[in-house]
């Protein structure tokens, strides 16, 4: 896309308006509050793309391989951005847990996933994630795209829309963050060197009380899982691949274009959300461990799977 948002990149406010909508993904039976213009213009209002790469994308755009200083650096900021929102309605895990890696200098490494829940009393939850870690090289791996901004996107949008969320009163679905530890492969990308903090996170929400509520697990809970890795380059497009979210994806591509209409967009001439559909694609992400439960919603730029 040869997009440019006047006060935000076109994803984040995209994220911004899904979040802010009350909705429902766990067969293709979507159920959606729309915005009102006057709502949508709001939220538009409420952000600066200048506090993103001011503030929080720096924090986070580091080297930072679990079991190093610079990753613990980056994980407590993740925690204190996020105790910065309203105690009284979030809650703030850390999920931590040891791990065998096939790397000789740190053979067993701490990860620790963090999940911010709004309202965590609320059985209904939009799932919103990205992993923080970066990949060990021998040079060194920033990962801006890999994934520090999408990191940093997730960060500014809770700040930016908490007192709204906190006015809406109690509601019927709520939203969770999640902050993957561990994506990266230590040498070589296998099913057991690679999405350490996923495969974990996934296991204990569908086998332990963690971050349960009434009689559902974690899992039973997440009524969408939107993962958001390798965003950041230009021009990137991103396609439906999972039938059962066709809705979700549509309401995505809505709202883009819905942007674009009310002229929040600039130099806008091909979308991000395509209609296209694509099926045969095998994406190892984090989104893995929890599609093989049943969570199927990945947002992953097409061009990078190529």
């Amino acid at each position: 896309m040869i997009g440019r948002f006047r006060a935000s990149p076109v994803l984040m406010t995209a994220c911004l308006a899904l979040a802010a909508s009350t909705m429902a993904q766990r067969s293709n039976d979507f159920q959606f509050n729309i915005l009102t213009n006057q709502r949508l213009n709001s939220v538009m209002r409420c952000h600066e793309v200048e506090s993103l790469f001011e503030y929080d994308l720096p924090e986070v755009l580091k080297v930072r391989v679990p079991g190093t200083p610079e990753h613990e650096v980056v994980k407590n900021y993740i925690v204190s951005r996020l105790n910065q929102l309203n105690c009284s309605r979030w809650n703030i895990t850390q999920h931590s847990f040891e791990q065998d890696t096939p790397y000789a200098d740190i053979p067993r490494t701490r990860f620790t996933n963090i999940i911010a829940t709004l309202d965590p009393e609320v059985d209904k939850r939009l799932v919103l994630a990205a992993h923080y870690d970066s990949k060990r090289t021998p040079r060194g791996f920033l990962g801006a795209t890999d994934s520090a901004l999408p990191v940093a996107l997730l960060l500014d949008m809770a700040l930016t829309l908490d007192e709204k969320l906190q006015n809406r009163g109690l509601s019927e679905y709520s939203l969770q963050l999640i902050f993957f530890d561990g994506e990266e492969a230590f040498q070589r990308w296998t099913a057991t060197d690679s999405l350490y903090g996923s495969r974990q996170l996934a296991r204990d929400m569908e086998d332990t009380s963690l971050l349960s509520v009434g009689d559902k697990t974690a899992l039973q809970a997440m009524e969408a899982f939107v993962l958001l890795d390798l965003i950041g380059a230009q021009n990137p497009t991103f396609h439906n691949m999972f039938e059962s979210t066709t809705n979700l994806y549509g309401r995505l591509a809505r709202i883009e274009q819905r942007l674009h209409d009310s002229n929040h967009l600039e130099s806008h001439s091909q979308p991000y959300f395509v209609s296209q559909q694509l099926r045969s694609l095998q994406i190892e992400d984090d989104h893995k461990p929890f599609l093989e439960r049943g969570n199927s919603t990945h947002t992953h730029p097409t061009r990078f799977l190529n």
